[in-house]
């Protein structure tokens, strides 16, 4: 399979498009977690939050493309994100349990 690299994400043939960010810290296993951060920031941040939920979306990309080296040689940022995308996930499914998208 081949692969292009284009920034945050790479491109996997036949197109499956992976956020590394989300693969350095999560692991393999990151697919589950990706669709569910993917449905919240198109369906709350992207569509409810107007100006301010694409800023921030802007911001997570930027600043994920600058930090996925780092994070990749440091451990220590690794957990830390971990345990940062570990709340925001059960944040965001309590959220969606709660029918609010």
């Amino acid at each position: 399979m081949g692969q292009a690299s284009s920034g945050l994400f790479i491109v996997q043939n036949p197109y499956v498009p992976v956020c590394l960010m989300t693969e350095v810290v999560v692991g393999s296993s990151y697919e589950r977690t990706l669709d569910v951060f993917r449905r919240f920031r198109d369906n709350v941040l992207l569509s409810r939050l107007g100006r301010a939920g694409s800023i921030a979306t802007e911001v997570y990309y930027k600043l994920g493309g600058v930090l996925v080296p780092y994070v990749r040689r440091h451990s220590f940022l690794r957990r830390i994100l971990l345990l940062l995308y570990g709340l925001l996930y059960k944040a965001v499914i309590a959220l969606r349990r709660e029918g609010l998208f």
